[in-house]
């Protein structure tokens, strides 16, 4: 049996799952209940160079200390594009060109999960850094460099005996290699 649901793009879903379609919101769906994210950007913002700007998180942020990419968490009504620009200017004062999605990442921050998006764009060329009250430092760096700086020694230490602080790091890492690896 098939059963369609429209998507707010008005294409037809064809749904072939037995009959109940989950899409449509069937009350009768008994199959598995997919996971619900917020959405948390980051962004690779580059120089000319290839280099990559990365700031360090401020003594009262989350994971204080550690350099990390400009980015966070997505607005009610916003979309991803428009967020991850936003926060790149917000936090860095610098403006980007056009962005595109080059990894995605489950994450447990701020007590609850999140879908990380992660884009990449050249940085515009003229603009200053500016800092955030988030951050209070930043560098730039090859794609490679910051991709070290998830080694399992370093993750490790971050994360002592706390296993979600670890998946965390774990998958920031592995974003960080296939963005180094042009993955």
């Amino acid at each position: 049996m098939s059963t369609h649901a429209n998507t707010p793009e008005g294409d037809d879903i064809d749904s072939t799952g037995g009959g109940a379609d989950p899409l449509a919101g069937d009350p009768d769906w008994d199959g598995p209940t997919p996971p619900v994210f917020a959405i948390a950007t980051a962004v690779y913002g580059s120089d000319a160079g290839g280099r990559i700007i990365t700031l360090r998180r401020g003594s009262k942020s989350a994971m204080a200390g550690m350099y990390y990419l400009p980015g966070g968490i997505m607005d009610e009504g916003e979309e991803p594009y428009g967020a991850a620009a936003r926060e790149f200017t917000e936090e860095t004062g610098l403006r980007i060109g056009p962005l595109r999605v080059v990894g995605a990442c489950p994450i447990w921050l701020y007590g609850q999960d999140y879908m990380q998006l992660s884009f990449a764009g050249q940085v515009e060329a003229g603009g200053e850094v500016t800092l955030s009250h988030e951050h209070d430092d930043y560098r730039w760096v090859s794609p490679a460099e910051f991709a070290a700086e998830f080694s399992p020694d370093r993750v490790a230490a971050i994360a002592g005996d706390d296993p979600r602080v670890r998946r965390l790091l774990d998958s920031l890492g592995e974003d960080a290699r296939r963005y180094a690896e042009g993955v």
